[in-house]
C-alpha cells in the first residue's frame, strides 16, 4: 500500500478501525500528563490519570475523583507512574516523588527526585535526576522508599560523557537505559550489590530522546532515534540465543512521513504494545503535541498512520473484563479516551482511505493489457466507498461507488441465507 489511514491491514481483508469514546468525565482544559492502570493485592482496581497537577482516579463507573492528600506536582511536565510493593509512585523531575496507597496521596522524601522510575528485580530504579544526568539510584531489595544501602544504591553510567540518561525499558530480564547516543544494559536479582561489573553497553551511536517512546512488543524494544537527519523508529532486538542486539530501522517504508514531525518536540512521542500493533504517538507539522499515530503492524512489518487520535500517553488496563486501550488527550483538553467498538472519535467521523501502489510499474499505458483488479466488501449496512483511480499518481479519476448494502438476494432459484450476490459494478471506462 501506497497509504493506509484509519484502518487495520490484516489477511486479507482491510478493515476501518473503530473509534473511542470519553472516560467519564472532562475535568478541565488543560493536557494528560500521566495515565496509569493499576491492580492492587486486594484486587481493587483504578485508572489513575494527572492534569494541571492533580491526581484523579476511576473505579470504571462514575466521574473522575481526585485523590486527595497533600502532594505538588508540576503542572505542565510529563508524569511517569510506576507500581511498586502495592504502592503508585509518581515522578515528574522535579518535586519530591509522591506515593498513592489506595487512599490517598503523600510525599516520599527518602526517594530521589527523578523524571522516571521502574521497579525490576525487587528494586526501584531512578534516573532523569536533573543535577546528575548520568546517575541512577537504586532502592534497597524489597522496599522502594529506602534508598540508604540498597545494591549499591548508586551507579554512574558513563559520567561526564556529554550525554545523559534519557529512558528507561526492560527486555529479556535486563533493565536498558537509554541515553540519546548509547543504550546501556543492567542485569543483576537479589540483595547483592549492583557494580560496574554488571553494566553493559548495547549499543553505540544509537539512543533515544523519549522514554515513553521506548515500548517492548515481545522479543523487541522499540524506540524513537534521532541523531539530526530524519527521525526513525529503531529495535533492540533479543535473538533466538538470548542475545540482545541492534535490528535496526524498522520504519524504513514511512520515513518521509517521520521526517515531517515536530523536531523540537520529539521528546513527547509516547508508544504503546497492544499484542499485535505498536502504536506511536508523534507531533505532526508545526504541532507542539501529538497529533498523529504510527502504528506497526509486527505480524505483517506494515504500518499505518491514523488521524484523530491524540495521545499524550498511552495505558493497556483491564478494569472490568477485557483489556482495552486507553489514552490521555495531548492538547489542552483534560480527557482520557478509551479504544472501543465506537464508528467515531467521540462523536467524530472517522476518515478512513486505502492508497494502493501502482500498477504497472514505468511501462506506457498503451502497452499494458488491461486486466480486472477485484475488490470486494463485507455486507456492513448502506455506507458507500468512494474508488478512484490515476495513472501519474497525482491526478485522480473518479470510478464510482462501492455499496457496502449489496443488492439482489436470488441466484437463479438459490438463495444463499442472508447473503446478496452482485452490486454495482465499478470499472475503468
Amino acid at each position: 500500500m501506497a497509504d493506509a489511514l484509519n484502518c487495520f491491514i490484516r489477511t486479507e481483508e482491510i478493515v476501518k478501525r473503530n473509534g473511542y469514546t470519553i472516560v467519564a468525565n472532562d475535568v478541565g482544559n488543560n493536557v494528560i500528563q500521566g495515565l496509569k492502570g493499576v491492580r492492587f493485592a486486594d484486587g481493587t482496581k483504578e485508572l489513575l490519570m494527572i492534569t494541571n497537577g492533580t491526581i484523579y482516579k476511576w473505579t470504571g463507573s462514575g466521574n473522575w475523583t481526585s485523590i486527595g492528600g497533600t502532594y505538588t506536582l508540576s503542572a505542565t511536565a510529563d508524569v511517569n507512574i510506576e507500581v511498586a510493593n502495592n504502592n503508585v509512585y509518581f515522578f515528574d523531575g522535579v518535586n519530591t516523588p509522591v506515593k498513592y496507597n489506595g487512599t490517598t496521596g503523600s510525599t516520599v522524601a527518602a526517594i530521589p527526585i527523578g523524571s522516571f522510575a521502574k521497579w525490576f528485580h525487587n528494586a526501584l530504579y531512578v534516573a532523569g535526576i536533573s543535577t546528575l544526568p548520568n546517575r541512577m539510584r537504586i532502592s534497597n531489595n524489597g522496599d522502594p522508599e529506602d534508598f540508604s544501602a540498597g545494591t549499591t544504591a548508586t551507579i554512574d553510567v558513563n559520567p561526564n560523557d556529554g550525554d545523559y540518561i534519557t529512558g528507561l525499558g526492560i527486555l529479556k530480564d535486563e533493565l536498558e537505559i537509554f541515553k540519546t547516543l548509547r543504550i546501556w544494559s543492567l542485569t543483576g536479582f537479589g540483595t547483592s550489590s549492583l557494580t560496574l561489573a554488571n553494566l553493559n553497553e548495547r549499543m553505540t551511536g544509537f539512543g533515544t530522546l523519549s522514554h515513553r517512546s521506548i515500548v517492548n512488543t515481545g522479543n523487541d524494544l522499540l524506540y524513537l532515534g534521532f541523531l539530526g537527519d530524519r527521525p526513525h523508529i529503531r529495535s533492540l532486538q533479543r535473538t533466538r540465543e538470548g542475545f540482545l542486539v541492534d535490528a535496526g530501522v524498522v520504519s524504513t517504508d514511512i520515513e518521509a512521513s517521520l521526517n515531517g514531525m515536530n523536531k523540537a518536540q520529539l521528546p513527547k512521542v509516547s508508544a504503546i504494545f497492544d499484542g499485535r500493533n505498536a502504536w506511536f504517538g508523534v507531533p505532526h507539522g508545526a504541532s507542539t503535541t501529538n497529533n498523529r499515530v504510527y502504528m506497526l503492524d509486527t505480524v505483517s512489518n506494515g504500518w499505518v498512520r491514523h488521524t484523530g487520535i491524540n495521545a499524550s500517553v498511552w495505558e493497556s488496563f483491564t478494569i472490568s473484563n477485557t483489556p482495552q486501550l486507553y489514552f490521555g488527550e495531548a492538547s489542552a483538553d483534560s480527557k482520557i479516551f478509551v479504544m472501543d467498538t465506537s464508528t467515531s472519535d467521540n462523536g467524530t467521523a472517522i476518515n478512513f482511505s486505502i492508497t494502493s501502489r501502482r500498477y504497472g510499474g514505468n511501462k506506457p499505458e498503451i502497452k499494458k493489457k488491461w486486466k480486472y483488479l477485484y475488490v470486494s466488501a463485507k455486507e456492513v449496512g448502506n455506507y458507500d466507498i468512494t474508488v478512484d483511480m490515476s495513472t501519474d499518481g497525482f491526478t485522480y479519476e473518479n470510478l464510482g461507488t462501492l455499496n457496502l448494502s449489496g443488492t439482489g438476494s436470488v441466484f437463479d432459484t438459490i438463495v444463499l441465507d442472508t447473503s446478496k450476490l452482485g452490486g454495482t459494478d465499478v470499472k475503468k471506462k
